[in-house]
């Protein structure tokens, strides 16, 4: 019986990627993960020593470091989950007829494509304490007197850079969830409502259930 001879140019050809996904991220955690273990000084780095568990310990007892890992909690939960609704919100009334549809989904990817550094200089300045547009705006609806600087105080400053993260993803999720309504067969609406189900009865029971098949990578 002759045998097959693997093929390796399939690996050959991965090769390089996967070794620049080693050099760029593997090494540096690594890295870093050894890092913690040690302690350096910067003005003699050649020094450093283990220090064992000493610097896990130290961080521990740092309430800088819970208030940080709340925040980042709270950034990742509040930030991925506004995204989350509002992009199923928008891809619910793109996979609707309308006019101009196709417009409307061209228009809603802006926020998507737009450079970060582009956006935080946009959103800085609408934030903006002396001219800033938001500031303007609940001026004129009579719902401030007082100029808010909403990036220079604790009580806004963090709202503030979710709602600009939020406004960001917005058309990811979107575009996520569009293509997985769209993928929808128009049979299980049409035998939905055969049966007389609700509208409600049809988005838990038709469209909840077709979207977890739904690819996000």
């Amino acid at each position: 019986m002759i045998q097959r001879k693997s093929n390796i140019w399939p690996y050959l050809l991965v090769a390089p990627a996967l070794i620049v996904v080693l050099t760029v991220v593997f090494v540096p955690v690594v890295n870093a993960i050894t890092m913690s273990f040690r302690s350096y000084d910067l003005t003699r780095p050649s020094r450093a020593g283990f220090v064992g568990l000493k610097n896990y310990a130290v961080i521990l007892a740092d309430p800088l470091f819970w208030g940080a890992l709340w925040k980042t909690i709270a950034w990742v939960g509040l930030g991925v989950g506004f995204q989350f609704v509002f992009g199923f919100a928008l891809a619910l009334l793109l996979n609707r007829e309308f006019f101009g549809r196709g417009l409307a989904r061209s228009l809603s990817l802006i926020p998507w494509v737009t450079p970060g550094v582009l956006i935080g200089l946009m959103w800085r300045w609408i934030y903006d304490g002396n001219y800033g547009v938001l500031n303007d705006v609940l001026s004129r609806l009579g719902l401030i007197h007082d100029k808010i600087p909403f990036l220079a105080q604790t009580t806004t400053a963090f709202p503030a850079v979710i709602l600009t993260i939020v406004w960001q993803g917005i058309p990811f999720f979107a575009l996520m969830l569009l293509a997985g309504l769209q993928g929808i067969p128009d049979e299980l609406y049409d035998a939905a409502d055969v049966d007389g189900a609700s509208g409600i009865q049809r988005f838990f029971n038709v469209t909840i259930p077709s979207l977890k098949r739904t690819r996000w990578t």
